[in-house]
């Protein structure tokens, strides 16, 4: 008997509703998800960042290699560009142990673990284009909104379904049964070892634990949270590696939204700009004479330095972040009939490029003055830095006006640069090192020991040099200077000073605690006898 012939549309219909094969885990994959269960618990454990400083240098890097030997296992070659980022967080991150400044440390921290998510998503070949372009944003939207959120669930999954569950179990309990082997000889040497006091002490600062209910809610409020981070960055791993294309942002939809956006005509944007350029020119003409004499090195009648230095900085800084939204604005929002921007607003962004790279030079020559006078401090040290960068980017926007081809990753680098160089040099102490030789060699009149105090650990081996100076002078040691009352301000404040950080580190420092400027400071406060 002939089959009986099935409606038409039958076959589509249910092609349509058959459920799709569920995505397979590979063993490793799920070891990886319980690693993100495990990183997002860490990640939570490890807050707040200035405790934990070497835990939290060592979470950036296995992080990184975890992941990097992942996509290695899975045959996914990564591109040069991800590769680059992995290593300059991971070196970047090691400010974390050489820095003492806790903001700096906190920005290359969080540098990279945000740089981390552009990482998994670049190194799956998830980027609109190819190395630092201007989709650079739209490609870190996708990594950090879209994808880990794509496949949020996955790890669940991955870490309970299938196969995955069954070779998870093999593996934990293969790691079980190893543990278990362990633990009695494991225990017997650690009784023969502890002999030493050394050892001991060592052991006892790792695995310490507060069995307290404080603590007991912490870890359970880090390990609830720590299983939504893990689901989110391994939501970012599947749905990079999954050959579905998840991707909202695309290079088409930033061409068409480019466009829409260029609406203004070139009479509105003339008339939205040059009315600031008009007053820049009032503006350095009337002070022409104010200005100059920063470039000179003299100081104005009836001002000092410090308001030389300080009248109109946060001014200035404020006009350059307009500038650089106008010129920005100007160049997304004018109409255009070629791809090429037109003739008056290259005029109109080079004038704007110039009159605020003149600014920045100018508060640059003032701060110098300044600084030659005073020495420095965390303020005119960080203030400086963040003038140049300023400047870097908008040398380079002028030179884009002449030279088209100029690629914008110049800026982004040179910025990277002088923010590794402040984080990875450790700025504070080469502040407090500067200071005292200046006062040593008799250029500098006296050190602000208050200022040198707001440096933390990493003024102590400067400080603990200045006292031994001043000691000798008294012919005696730091620690008997410490305890007389002085004629001179500054050596009473140094002993207060002294005596304050000495008491700071009567307490032994948590072992993922440690960090390089604390260490030496330590050390220092030792070979001076005011610590034992």
């Amino acid at each position: 008997m002939d089959e009986m012939k099935k409606p038409a549309g039958t076959e589509s219909l249910t092609e349509a509703f058959a459920e799709e094969p569920k995505r397979t885990f590979a063993p490793i994959e799920t070891a990886f998800a319980w690693l993100c269960f495990l990183a997002g618990y860490l990640f939570f454990r490890l807050l707040p960042l200035g405790e934990h400083r070497l835990g939290a240098f060592l979470f950036v890097v296995i992080l990184f290699a975890g992941t990097a030997v992942l996509l290695r296992v899975r045959g996914i070659k990564a591109p040069i560009l991800p590769l680059c980022i992995a290593a300059a967080s991971c070196v970047l991150s090691a400010s974390l142990i050489v820095c003492a400044n806790r903001a700096v440390c906190t920005l290359a921290y969080w540098f990279a673990i945000l740089s981390y998510l552009y990482f998994v998503s670049a190194a799956c070949g998830r980027g609109i284009s190819r190395g630092i372009s201007g989709t650079l944003l739209a490609d870190y939207l996708n990594a950090a909104l879209v994808l880990p959120f794509c496949s949020f669930g996955s790890a669940i999954r991955a870490a309970f379904s299938g196969k995955a569950a069954k070779s998870g179990g093999k593996i934990a309990l293969r790691i079980l049964s190893g543990v278990c082997l362990a633990l009695v000889p494991t225990v017997a040497v650690a009784i023969l070892l502890s002999y030493d006091d050394g050892f001991t002490d060592l052991m006892h600062r790792i695995f310490s634990a507060d069995v307290s209910i404080a603590a007991a809610f912490s870890h359970v409020n880090c390990a609830l949270f720590g299983i939504l981070l893990g689901m989110y960055l391994f939501g970012l791993y599947t749905a990079s590696t999954d050959k579905e294309e998840h991707t909202r942002i695309t290079a088409d939809g930033l061409d068409k939204t480019a466009r829409a956006c260029r609406r203004l005509s070139a009479i509105t944007v003339l008339c939205a700009t040059v009315p600031i350029l008009f007053l820049y020119a009032v503006f350095f003409v009337s002070q022409w004479q104010y200005y100059v004499s920063a470039f000179t090195g003299t100081l104005p009648e009836n001002l000092s330095y410090a308001q030389y230095a300080r009248e109109g900085f946060f001014q200035l800084c404020a006009v350059a972040v307009i500038n650089l939204c106008m010129t920005a604005a100007a160049s997304l929002l004018t109409r255009r009939k070629e791809e090429k921007p037109p003739v008056f607003l290259k005029v109109i962004t080079v004038l704007y490029a110039a009159f605020t790279l003149v600014l920045i030079a100018t508060a640059i020559s003032k701060m110098v003055l300044y600084i030659d006078t005073y020495g420095l401090t965390q303020k005119r040290v960080y203030a400086s830095v963040f003038m140049i960068a300023m400047a870097v980017v908008f040398a380079v926007i002028l030179v884009k006006q002449f030279v088209p081809r100029t690629p914008s990753a110049i800026a982004i680098l040179c910025v990277f640069a002088l923010f590794a160089a402040v984080a990875l040099g450790n700025a504070d102490a080469q502040i407090a090192r500067y200071n005292v030789d200046r006062y040593l060699d008799g250029t500098l009149a006296e050190v602000d020991i208050g200022a040198l105090a707001e440096l933390g650990d990493a003024a102590v081996p400067q400080l603990i040099r200045l006292a031994e100076i001043e000691a000798e002078k008294l012919g005696t040691d730091v620690k008997t200077m410490l305890e007389r009352h002085h004629v001179s301000a500054m050596r009473n404040r140094l002993s207060a000073v002294l005596k304050t950080e000495a008491m700071r580190f009567t307490e032994e420092e948590p072992f993922f605690g440690f960090n390089i400027p604390a260490h030496r400071a330590r050390m220092a406060l030792t070979d001076a006898g005011l610590i034992g």
